[in-house]
Protein backbone atom coordinates (compact mmCIF):
# COMPACT_ATOMS: atom_id res chain seq x y z
CA UNK A 1 0.00 0.00 0.00
CA UNK A 2 1.94 3.21 -1.09
CA UNK A 3 0.02 5.56 0.36
CA UNK A 4 0.20 4.50 3.92
CA UNK A 5 1.89 7.48 5.04
CA UNK A 6 -0.77 9.71 4.06
CA UNK A 7 -3.00 7.63 5.12
CA UNK A 8 -1.51 8.01 8.87
CA UNK A 9 -0.68 11.52 8.67
CA UNK A 10 -4.63 12.34 7.25
CA UNK A 11 -5.24 10.17 10.85
CA UNK A 12 -2.85 11.72 12.66
CA UNK A 13 -4.30 15.32 11.89
CA UNK A 14 -7.75 14.26 12.72
CA UNK A 15 -8.54 14.75 8.74
CA UNK A 16 -10.11 11.06 9.18
CA UNK A 17 -11.69 9.19 11.47
CA UNK A 18 -10.89 6.04 13.56
CA UNK A 19 -13.21 3.75 11.38
CA UNK A 20 -12.59 4.93 8.77
CA UNK A 21 -8.78 4.34 8.79
CA UNK A 22 -9.05 0.90 9.87
CA UNK A 23 -11.80 0.40 7.03
CA UNK A 24 -9.23 1.41 4.41
CA UNK A 25 -6.41 -0.39 5.79
CA UNK A 26 -8.47 -3.56 5.69
CA UNK A 27 -9.85 -2.83 2.53
CA UNK A 28 -5.88 -3.13 1.12
CA UNK A 29 -5.07 -6.51 2.66
CA UNK A 30 -4.43 -5.50 6.29
CA UNK A 31 -5.59 -7.84 9.16
CA UNK A 32 -8.31 -6.24 11.47
CA UNK A 33 -5.91 -6.70 13.95
CA UNK A 34 -3.40 -5.00 12.85
CA UNK A 35 -5.07 -2.01 11.34
CA UNK A 36 -6.11 -1.79 15.06
CA UNK A 37 -2.53 -1.64 15.91
CA UNK A 38 -1.85 1.22 13.38
CA UNK A 39 -4.47 3.13 14.74
CA UNK A 40 -3.34 2.92 17.71
CA UNK A 41 0.19 3.70 17.30
CA UNK A 42 0.81 7.20 17.23
CA UNK A 43 4.45 6.73 17.85
CA UNK A 44 4.64 5.32 14.26
CA UNK A 45 7.15 7.24 11.78
CA UNK A 46 6.92 6.23 8.46
CA UNK A 47 10.35 5.25 6.99
CA UNK A 48 9.96 8.38 4.15
CA UNK A 49 9.53 10.62 7.19
CA UNK A 50 12.63 9.80 8.95
CA UNK A 51 15.10 9.45 5.86
CA UNK A 52 13.55 13.36 5.11
CA UNK A 53 14.37 14.14 8.80
CA UNK A 54 17.97 12.64 8.33
CA UNK A 55 18.46 14.83 4.59
CA UNK A 56 17.31 18.14 6.20
CA UNK A 57 19.62 17.94 9.44
CA UNK A 58 22.58 16.87 7.19
CA UNK A 59 21.64 19.89 4.90
CA UNK A 60 21.72 22.38 8.32
CA UNK A 61 24.66 20.55 9.21
CA UNK A 62 26.17 21.81 5.79
CA UNK A 63 25.25 25.27 6.53
CA UNK A 64 26.50 25.62 9.60
CA UNK A 65 30.00 24.39 8.69
CA UNK A 66 32.79 26.86 8.63
CA UNK A 67 35.13 24.97 6.83
CA UNK A 68 33.84 22.66 3.96
CA UNK A 69 36.57 20.03 4.68
CA UNK A 70 35.77 19.21 7.87
CA UNK A 71 32.63 17.93 9.28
Amino acid sequence: MDNLPDLLRSYRAGQLDRATFTDQLAAAGFDPTDAELLANNQDFVPMGDMAEQFIVRQERRRKAQKNPLYP
